[in-house]
């Protein structure tokens, strides 16, 4: 369990894993423990935002983060989000 979260971890660019013992901090991992994002989310920033990304494709990158997928939808909402 531990070998592979620090594997996903590794592969988001989150953490840098050294002689397969030290972990180091990367930028995307500081990140995403200071603003309580998941690696999963950060990870999908990091290889979708560009220096070109338009304000529709930044908001589809927004909505796309897995931390809205615990957000409730209000009753005859789900209607207006099709």
């Amino acid at each position: 369990l531990v070998e592979s979260t620090v594997d996903d971890l590794a592969e988001s660019h989150c953490i840098a894993v050294k002689d397969e013992m030290l972990l180091q901090p990367l930028n995307l991992g500081m990140i995403a423990a200071y603003y309580y994002i998941q690696y999963t989310t950060i990870e999908l920033f990091a290889s979708s935002i560009t220096p070109k990304s338009k304000l529709k494709g930044l908001l589809q990158i927004l909505s796309s983060a897995s931390e809205y997928m615990d957000m409730p939808v209000r009753a005859n909402e789900d209607v207006n989000l099709r």
